[in-house]
């Protein structure tokens, strides 16, 4: 007999459970090597352990596709970096991940035929010409070194996980499945932001230099513990929480349980005071336009607005609640000092460099090695701050040049006319995080215009959420459509 009682159990239930123990047992020894490898804090030794274990455990049992993308939608917000040969090779956790699933996808693309990459013509054109212009730029300053190649790298590893996110999310429940993921993801950084505040925790999560996440800010004479949460830098964290609490808002206007409501709300309560206590005046300036906005574009979509008032004057008791409690700090951090006099001549170095490489500009990551020589302020302000610029847009055309500006641009175009399907559509489930993924983007644009920019993966990911929900509500309506003229 094929399938033999062993006691009550069968002898192929037993098979697959050793298999899945043997699968966990390597996961497990997996973690412990890179984590004893790497020399982290005894705080990474269970998310790394667990983790690892649940890694191999899915691959194991078939269940790849949320695998990849819980990975996905928990690693990109952290920032976990790991440098090599002198930081020409940056690698991230993210990108080590996205380069695997790739490899797992070319094998299930080509063992099955009938399967085919969708390219998404209107927005992968402008990015794989972004990123060609990047590899040219790199080219051309290379000088014979071919070494600072290796930065194409992660943008290359960027582009993946975008052509990824935007050919896996095939149904509603892959969307389900990976907002619940950002949302504990989002849980957890606030435990970690909130065990930072009031416990002292360093998590210590800069693999490549091994410095402390709490740092402190002087405000108004006063030193605040500026938290990070599980991020390498406090304006990460907040600018991370503010959207996912416009995630919240959005989830709020859909359908559900009253239960759920009451738990977004505080999430959007924590959410807020984390955002609050990182000090960061760009999130808070983003998310002050941001979340007033997301309400109002919910109140003109609603047939009646008796279905929003409420949970905008929750809202509005929450934020002014808490900003008068923190009114303080909150007062004090919004003085201007030289720290935002800096950004200014920040832009006029960037500017210079601009004008002696205008079309292919200096090189990825060449901004903060050249700095000094393109500082003319009167401050000397790199002597002072020698941090990168806090400037998107001012920060491709002095690396990518005139060129490289031009189509990045043409890609936040591309970007908007894919977003922009979801303001006037009706309220739904699908439409609504369309819609939060675009205000995502957006938010992490207009974040960008005041401080050094977040890593480009995780507007890659958001931008094949959106695309991958585009192109669901799109099908659905024409199934829909379909089905009423056979009707």
């Amino acid at each position: 007999m094929t399938n033999q009682i062993i006691g009550n159990i069968p002898s192929k239930k037993l098979n697959q459970f050793a298999q899945l123990a043997l699968m966990a047992l390597g996961g497990a020894v997996c973690g412990l090597f890179i984590f004893l490898f790497m020399g982290l804090s005894i705080w990474w030794a269970f998310f790394l352990l667990s983790g690892m274990v649940v890694f191999f455990v899915a691959i194991s049992s078939g269940y790849i596709k949320w695998l990849c993308l819980l990975m996905i939608a928990f690693f990109l917000p952290m920032n976990i970096d790991i440098h090599f040969l002198q930081n020409n090779l940056r690698v991230s956790i993210s990108s080590l991940i996205i380069l695997f699933l790739s490899i797992l996808w070319i094998i299930e693309l080509a063992r099955d035929k009938e399967k085919k990459i969708r390219f998404f013509p209107k927005t992968t054109i402008p990015a794989v010409a972004f990123l060609l212009v990047t590899g040219v730029s790199l080219l051309l300053n290379a000088h014979g070194n071919m070494t600072p190649m290796f930065r194409m790298f992660e943008p290359t590893c960027d582009l993946l996980i975008y052509l990824y996110v935007a050919n896996k999310i095939s149904t509603e429940k892959d969307v389900k499945f990976v907002v619940w993921a950002l949302l504990l993801g989002a849980l957890l950084q606030c435990a970690a932001a909130i065990a930072e505040l009031w416990i002292g925790i360093d998590f210590d999560l800069n693999f490549s230099q091994a410095s402390s996440a709490i740092w402190q800010q002087e405000v108004g004479g006063t030193y605040y513990s500026r938290i990070s949460g599980l991020m390498e830098h406090a304006n990460m964290l907040a600018i991370y929480l503010s959207s996912m609490v416009i995630f919240l808002i959005s989830l709020i206007f859909c359908k559900g349980r009253q239960i759920g409501v009451l738990i977004y709300w505080l999430g959007v309560g924590i959410g807020f005071f984390v955002i609050v206590y990182t000090f960061s005046r760009s999130a808070w300036f983003v998310f002050s336009i941001f979340a007033p906005l997301t309400f109002l574009i919910y109140l003109w979509k609603l047939d009646s607005l008796k279905k929003a008032i409420p949970s905008l004057i929750i809202f509005l008791i929450v934020v002014i609640g808490g900003g008068l409690i923190l009114s303080t700090e909150i007062t004090d951090r919004l003085t201007l000092d030289l720290s935002v006099l800096s950004r200014w001549y920040m832009i006029e170095i960037g500017i210079n460099m601009v004008k002696d490489n205008p079309f292919f500009g200096v090189g990825l990551y060449n901004y903060a090695a050249l700095q000094f020589f393109y500082d003319t302020t009167i401050e000397g302000i790199t002597s002072i701050f020698p941090g990168y610029l806090h400037n998107i847009y001012v920060l491709i055309a002095a690396e990518q040049g005139i060129v490289g500006l031009l189509l990045f641009l043409w890609l936040n175009y591309a970007i908007w006319l894919e977003g922009w399907r979801f303001v006037p559509s009706e309220v739904s489930f699908l439409t609504n995080i369309g819609l939060s993924f675009f205000g995502l983007i957006l938010m992490f644009f207009l974040f960008g215009m005041a401080n050094p920019f977040p890593r480009f993966t995780y507007i890659y990911f958001a931008l094949g959420m959106l695309v991958g929900i585009n192109r669901l509500v799109t099908d659905s309506a024409a199934i829909s459509s379909r089905q009423g003229g056979e009707a």
